[in-house]
Parts: structure tokens; C-alpha cells; sequence
């Protein structure tokens, strides 16, 4: 191994790095193939009478692509979800073996990924055309001569008047991908001559897992708001030139309408080319066949990269303008509160951008090395020489937060009742949970790209030092993006629509025949009382659930921050009395430990550092003075119900936001509305308690640490994973009722369908979990005294 390590010659686990891929193409399409179905539910075939030969061509081409897309992304999905699951049910010879025999399926398989993704980019510049309402209309007419008329003719409101817009967007982003995909290749055909040229390498090999898992990353979440954002594109015909919905007028096309619809579909248009175009890159990189041909392949790639992550933070950019816009352009009286606050927290963030920029050229010019720098020495007195590698690990948060950003979109986004009394305070609280979501993103990004740039230790070091500071503040952010979030979720109650009808009309006085007509006003109907009272009713349970839970969350919340500073506390004492006894160790490295290992960190002396100051010892490793258990297996078990509860919490929000009720049942209403906060409660706090966990694990800067921490946080394992079943016994008793409060003729239809998936969930359930219990019960009576490692591996096997 050491010797093909030397030349360079070193086969890259293509079986792993297939799987990977497939999981990773399954989750970044998984949300756009979601929205797909908006701009399948929104075409509007254009008549005979209603446009000309060309506007039909572009309207079916639309329609002929859309589907095409959606029907690639399908097959993606399903594929890449059962090969990444079979995958890794084997073992790597296994592996290894089955990757040969379907090579071909999984070549076949990128193919797939690019024409879904490709096919969404492309539809992109059809949509105006695609999803356009009808632009002539059936008019009244009034002469001197006769009372009425009608006449047909073009009213100018229609999506039509506008596809220049997104065709051109889409247009300039395709063209882009071309040129992104022949710089790849033209990449990769540099690395391997020089693969072959160089003869031996001496490449830090660890370079490409991170640089695939930053751009797996970078993919997901452009997926996930090129998703959410391509639902006001193809819906801008009917939400926003007709908005706003629940009146009986039209804003018409305007300034700000075509601005909104220009930065929406930037946003889109980038976010799926970004993915397009890591997919060429992830597909090339899987077809060299040695490492350090990825090595030099990744090195190769440089400027790529950067225009990638341009690509993105100017798609983040463009997302927070649309957010800010949607005030403006869907609501009537215009809601400002997000644009106000996009400002504001733009201009803070610029601020910051430019100060962490400094930083990074201030370590780009540094000639310092690791010996120079000295050691840093963190609250707790001990001192370590690297820190920068837990950094990448921590700033994972982002994607967690940029989930709560996305609901915050949306939670704005489907606003119908701007005229309420709370609805400033709700924009305004949900407009703070998204731009903190989208800075912290945003600093994810300058952070990736920044260390990609650094090539060496002491550089990454010196930068790493100052995002060491800055990583407090980003946990702190975190928190309050969920507190503004829940907060926003309490406000929800006085603010939704219960029923769709019309709440406002605008009445216009009427001169005699022949004569404009006079001023107009907007006033509002009956049905807005019939609103309130519906929230006095059933919007005290949502606002209850979310002021209690945002409680709850801030409890367990400091429970655990708490429990991970008294361990740090503990390890400090213990600390110092080593150095009461004389003993001494080097200053450690933030890396990880093998159990073989442990006992030769502990050195007799003390070595002093270039600050002049004597390094504090490290706690001497030994398994059996304190509780500790496996971190890594701890954070793959929490990740679990993190990442189902994600899922199904985002839908269930998106139920309570549109939720309706039945005036003829009021206990369907309080079934369905009840289990769904419920839902979403629980789901919550599973997802923030998690990735707290998550967060303080990864902070301690040792494996002892970690282990210590995790440790203590086995029982709650099972505590995550019984608030997940909560969540998803929950969702089910919701739906059924929800046929009988939207569709009460049919109101068997969920019922029914509900009812057979408990069955199923808790009829399977309880066998497995009984047959788990009674194969554990009996390994551990056959075996003699195992050992702690293993006996943890059965308890999480048999909670599995």
C-alpha cells in the first residue's frame, strides 16, 4: 500500500465512491423532482384562438420537456435510493463485485442525473410561454347608445407579455453549463497527462474526500432553493400578475413584478445549473481510476471551483431579493417588513464578508509555519497546534438552518391575509429567521472556498484561528433562527387564511355613459370577519404550540450546551491536577485516535513552545476510568431521525399554512389542525436537539472528549428516535382526517389509507423490535464478558 501510495498508482474505491454518488445524486434531485409537479400542475395549453404558431411551438416544448424531466428525475431517484441502500448492506468485496457487474447501470445512472436536472434548466426558458393564463379577455363595453356590450381583447395580464424574462435567464445559464462542461473535461485531460508525465506524487489524497463532500453539500442546497424558488416561477401567472388571491382584482404586470420575476428566476437558473454542473464534475472524477489522478484532477479544477462557488452565493443573493420582494408583489397593502429587514441584514453580512476576505488574504501572504504560529489555547487552558480541521465539521449547521430558511420562504410566500393586525410582526419574524439562515449559509460558502485556496497547514491555521472565534457567533445565530422560526410559527395563528374566499374587493365609482370611471378604493368584505373569528378558534392552538415548544427547544437546547461544558469543566480539573503531579504532554492536534495510540500521547516531559509557555498536558487516555462509548456511531444514530424529521416537518408546516376547515366538522378540524402541530412540534425539536448534539460533539477537540460527551448521550438516542415516532405516527392520524375537512364527500379516501399505514408502521414495528430484543438477549448470554465497544455495536445494532 505505502509503495503504490509513493507512485501514485493506488486504485480509488470506485465501488464506495459509486454509492456515494447515487445517494448524493438521489438527495440533490429528490427536492427539485418535488416542485416539478407545480410546473406540471401549472401548464396551460394555449388554444387556437389564443396565441400564434410560434407561442404553441414554445408552449409544448415546455410541456415536452417538463415531463421528460420529471420522468429522469423519477428514475434517478428510485435507482440511486436502491443501489445506495444495497451498497451498503455489503461488504466492500461485495461491493466491489456487484459495481462490476452493473458498471453500466451506474454510467447509464449520471446520464440519467443530467438530463432530469438539465431537462428543469431548460424548461426554464419555455416557462413564460408554458404556464402562461390566457392573455384575451371577455370585457364589458359601455356606449351612448346602448346599455351593454362585450368584446373580446388583449387585457395585457398574462404570463406571455413577460417569457422574455425567464427565456433569456435560463438561456444565458444553459450556455454556461456548455462551457462548464467542456472546461471539466479539458480538466480532466490535463490531470491525466500529467498523471503520466509526473511519474511519482506526493499528494495529500484527503483533499478529494473533502472537496466531494463540499461539493455534495453545495449541490443539495442548491437543489433544495433552485426548488422552492421554481414555484413562483412557474406560478407567477396566477400568484403574483393575479395576486393578490383572495380579492377580486389583479395587480397587473408592474415594475416590481418583472423585477421579482428576473431575480426569482436567476435564483432558479443558477441553483440547477450549479447542480448540472457538479454533477460533470462528480460523474469525470469517478472515471479516473487511480487517486492521485483525482488529486491532480481536483488541483486542475481550481478555477472551476470558485466560479461555482461564485455561482452560488450570487444564487443565494438573488434568493434573499426575491424573498424580500414577495411583499411587494403578491400582497395587498403591501407588507415591506421583509424587504426591510433584507437590507439591513445584506448590509451587516457584506460588512462581515469584507472583514473575513481580509483575514483570508492576510493568511494568503503569511509565510508563517505551524512552529511559528505557536499554540492556542482555547477557555478551558489547554492547548492545541491545529485547530482548523473540527471547523468544516461545525459550519454543517448551515444546511441544518437553511432547512428553517426555506419554511420561512414559504411561510411568507403564502401570506393571504396581509391586512392582519399581526401581520407585520409575522412577515417581519419569519423575514429574521431567513436572512439569518441565508448568512449563515453564506459564511459556509466563503469558508469553503477560502480554505480550498490556502495550501498549506500554517495558512489554513492562521485562518482557521480567527474562524474559531467566528464560530460562536454562528452557533449563536443558529439559535435564534429556530427561536425566530417557532416565534413566527406562534404569530401564524391570527394571520392564516381558514377559508379561501374572497376578503377584499376594490370598488370603483362610476360616471355616466362614456365617461371614465371615477376614483377606486380597496375595502374589505364580510369574509374577513369570518376569518377572524375562525382564528379566535382554531389559531390559539397554533399559536400555543408555538410559544410552548419554543420553550422546550430553548431547554433541551441549554441542557445540552450545559451537560458538554460541565464534561469540558471536568476535563480541565483533571488537568490540573496532572500538573500538580509534574506531568506534562504535547500540545494536541485537533485529528482523531486510534485505541493503539492512546497510550503514546502522554509524554513524561514538558516541551516548551516558541510563545515561551509550557503547553498543559492532555488527559491521558484510559478506557476504563470514565464512561465512553464510540462518538461516530453516536452521530450516525442522531443523523437518523435528523434527517426524517426534516422531511416531514417541512410538509407538515406547509399543511398548516394552507390548512382549511370545515364549518360542518369542526372535530375533523381540530384532528387534523391538532396532530399536525403536533407534527411539526415534535419535529422541530427533534431536529434541533439533534443537531445541538451534533454541534457540541464535534466541539470538544479530542476523541476523549467526544466519547465522554456521547457517553453521556446514549439514552437520548432512544429519546430522538421515539419523538421521530411520535412525529410520524402523528402525521398519519392527521391525515386522517383530512380528507373529511378538504374533500368531505370523500372522506374515506384518507381514512382509509391512514389507517392501513399504522397498521402496517406499528404491526411491523413491535415484531422487529421483539425479535431485535430476543437476539440480543441471547448474543449476550453467549458470549463471556465482552467488551464495552461491543456491547455498545449490539445495543445499536438491536435499536437499528
Amino acid at each position: 500500500r505505502r509503495e503504490s501510495l509513493a507512485n501514485g498508482t493506488l486504485l480509488a474505491n470506485t465501488a464506495e465512491q459509486t454509492r456515494r454518488a447515487a445517494s448524493d445524486n438521489s438527495d440533490a434531485t429528490m427536492y427539485l423532482l418535488g416542485f416539478t409537479g407545480a410546473g406540471l400542475a401549472r401548464y396551460h395549453q394555449i388554444l387556437a384562438h389564443e396565441g400564434t404558431e410560434m407561442q404553441k411551438i414554445l408552449n409544448v416544448s415546455f410541456w415536452v420537456l417538463i415531463n421528460l424531466a420529471a420522468a429522469a428525475l423519477v428514475l434517478v431517484n428510485i435507482c440511486g435510493t436502491n443501489l445506495s441502500v444495497l451498497m451498503g448492506s455489503l461488504s466492500p468485496p461485495k461491493q466491489h463485485f456487484l459495481h462490476k457487474r452493473i458498471e453500466w447501470l451506474t454510467k447509464y445512472l449520471s446520464s440519467f442525473v443530467n438530463m432530469g436536472i438539465g431537462g428543469v434548466l431548460f424548461s426554464g426558458i419555455f416557462v413564460g410561454w408554458g404556464c402562461s393564463s390566457s392573455c384575451t379577455v371577455v370585457v364589458p363595453v359601455f356606449d351612448e347608445f346602448s346599455d351593454a356590450g362585450t368584446r373580446t381583447q388583449e387585457d395585457g395580464v398574462c404570463y406571455a407579455t413577460t417569457a422574455i424574462v425567464p427565456a433569456v435567464i435560463s438561456g444565458i445559464a444553459t450556455l454556461a453549463c456548455l462551457v462548464m462542461y467542456v472546461g471539466v473535461r479539458r480538466a480532466k485531460s490535463r490531470a491525466k497527462a500529467k498523471f503520466q508525465s509526473q511519474g511519482q506524487t506526493h499528494l495529500d489524497f484527503d483533499h478529494v474526500e473533502t472537496f466531494n463532500k463540499t461539493l455534495a453539500v453545495w449541490s443539495s442546497q442548491a437543489s433544495l432553493f433552485s426548488g422552492f424558488v421554481f414555484y413562483n416561477v412557474v406560478c407567477f401567472d396566477s400568484d403574483v400578475l393575479h395576486a393578490p388571491i383572495p380579492a377580486r382584482f389583479s395587480l397587473g404586470v408592474t415594475g416590481w413584478n418583472v423585477l421579482f420575476l428576473a431575480v426569482t428566476d436567476a435564483s432558479f437558473a443558477l441553483g440547477v445549473a450549479i447542480v448540472v454542473v457538479i454533477g460533470f464534475v462528480r460523474s469525470n472524477m469517478k472515471d479516473l481510476q487511480t487517486q492521485a489522478e483525482q488529486e491532480l484532477f481536483k488541483e486542475e479544477l481550481d478555477q472551476i471551483y470558485r466560479l461555482i462557488g461564485t455561482s452560488r452565493s450570487v444564487a443565494l443573493y438573488c434568493f434573499m431579493a426575491s424573498f424580500a420582494l414577495l411583499g411587494v408583489v403578491k400582497m395587498s397593502p403591501a407588507r415591506w417588513e421583509p424587504a426591510i429587514v433584507t437590507v439591513i441584514a445584506a448590509t451587516m453580512y457584506v460588512f462581515w464578508e469584507m472583514w473575513a476576505h481580509r483575514t483570508f488574504e492576510d493568511a494568503m501572504k503569511s509565510t508563517q509555519t505551524l512552529e511559528d504560529l505557536g499554540t492556542w489555547q482555547d477557555v478551558f487552558g489547554i492547548d492545541w497546534l491545529i485547530t482548523y480541521p473540527r471547523i468544516n465539521d461545525q459550519m454543517s449547521i448551515a444546511s441544518n438552518a437553511f432547512f428553517f430558511g426555506a419554511f420561512a420562504y414559504n411561510g411568507v410566500n403564502f401570506l393571504f391575509r396581509p391586512e392582519a393586525v399581526f401581520a407585520g410582526a409575522y412577515t417581519g419574524m419569519f423575514a429574521m429567521c431567513f436572512m439569518l439562515a441565508l448568512s449563515l449559509v453564506l459564511a459556509e460558502n466563503t469558508l469553503n472556498m477560502h480554505m480550498a485556496r490556502l495550501d498549506t497547514e500554517a495558512k489554513k491555521e492562521k485562518y482557521g484561528r480567527w474562524w474559531t472565534l467566528q464560530l460562536r457567533d454562528a452557533w449563536k445565530i443558529y439559535c435564534r433562527i429556530y427561536q425566530s422560526f417557532l416565534a413566527g410559527v406562534a404569530l401564524l395563528g391570527p394571520v392564516k387564511l381558514w377559508e379561501y374566499n374572497q376578503t377584499s374587493v376594490v370598488e370603483c365609482t362610476f360616471g355616466p355613459k362614456g365617461e371614465p370611471p371615477g376614483p377606486c378604493q380597496q375595502i374589505y368584505t364580510d369574509n374577513l370577519v369570518v376569518q377572524q373569528s375562525y382564528s379566535r378558534q382554531y389559531g390559539c392552538a397554533i399559536t400555543l404550540a408555538g410559544l410552548s415548544f419554543l420553550f422546550v427547544c430553548r431547554y433541551f437546547v441549554g441542557y445540552y450546551s450545559d451537560m458538554a461544558v460541565e464534561i469540558m469543566m471536568q476535563m480541565t480539573e483533571e488537568h490540573k491536577e496532572r500538573l500538580k503531579r509534574g506531568e506534562k504532554v504535547k500540545a494536541e492536534e485537533s485529528r482523531e485516535f486510534r485505541i493503539e495510540e492512546i497510550e503514546e500521547n502522554v509524554e513524561p516531559m514538558a516541551e516548551e513552545q516558541p510563545s515561551g509557555k509550557k503547553t498543559q498536558p492532555f488527559l491521558k487516555r484510559s478506557l476504563t476510568s470514565v464512561d465512553r462509548v464510540p462518538f461516530k456511531e453516536v452521530m450516525e444514530d442522531l443523523s437518523i431521525p435528523m434527517t426524517a424529521c426534516t422531511f416531514q416537518t417541512g410538509n407538515v408546516f406547509y399543511e398548516v399554512v394552507f390548512t382549511v376547515v370545515n364549518p360542518d366538522d369542526v372535530a375533523a378540524n381540530w384532528m387534523y389542525l391538532g396532530f399536525s402541530l403536533v407534527t411539526l412540534a415534535f419535529g422541530t425539536l427533534t431536529i434541533i436537539s439533534t443537531q445541538v448534539i451534533i454541534f457540541w460533539i464535534l466541539d470538544f477537540q479530542t476523541d476523549e472528549g467526544k466519547e465522554r460527551f456521547a457517553a453521556k448521550l446514549a439514552p437520548t438516542v432512544d429519546k430522538m428516535f421515539r419523538f421521530y415516532r411520535v412525529t410520524l405516527v402523528s402525521w398519519l392520524v392527521a391525515m386522517m382526517a383530512s380528507s373529511s375537512v378538504k374533500y368531505p364527500e370523500f372522506w374515506w379516501y384518507s381514512l382509509s389509507t391512514s389507517c392501513f399505514a399504522l397498521t402496517m408502521i406499528l404491526g411491523v414495528w413491535t415484531a422487529i423490535v421483539r425479535k431485535a430484543a430476543n437476539r440480543y438477549e441471547n448474543m449476550v448470554e453467549e458470549e463471556a464478558a465482552p467488551s464495552w465497544k461491543e456491547l455498545f455495536k449490539k445495543w445499536r445494532a438491536t435499536k437499528k
